[in-house]
């Protein structure tokens, strides 16, 4: 099992999920581009680059499309957060599921 995997995924969709839920209360207003914006940075000052705005975008995008993690988790130990954001642009969350299975039975952890 692959804690380093399941801890970073689980973290990014923490991350993104409080952003959306508490900080811009699930809305798309004009003033959360700049409030995204600003967590990013300070993110990034206070724990590094795997904050910039655009890998917060997906941590939100992540826990928007699996907004129940427990539907993930057993992917976690498996996956990357590379490949869960490969995830992201499939349509349904049939695709997203046969993709994350099909990955996770071609890999083999080290």
């Amino acid at each position: 099992m692959n804690y380093a995997n399941y801890s970073l995924i689980r973290l990014f969709w923490q991350i993104g999920q409080r952003i959306n839920s508490e900080i811009l209360n699930q809305e798309r207003a004009a003033y959360g581009k700049q409030i995204v914006s600003t967590v990013s940075t300070q993110l990034t000052e206070r724990f590094g680059r795997n904050f910039s705005l655009r890998n917060v975008r997906r941590m939100m995008q992540f826990s928007e499309q699996f907004p129940d993690f427990s539907e993930i988790q057993p992917f976690c130990t498996k996956l990357s957060w590379s490949h869960c954001v490969e995830l992201l642009p499939l349509k349904t969350k049939e695709a997203k599921f046969f993709y994350a299975n099909l990955v996770c039975s071609q890999r083999t952890i080290i």
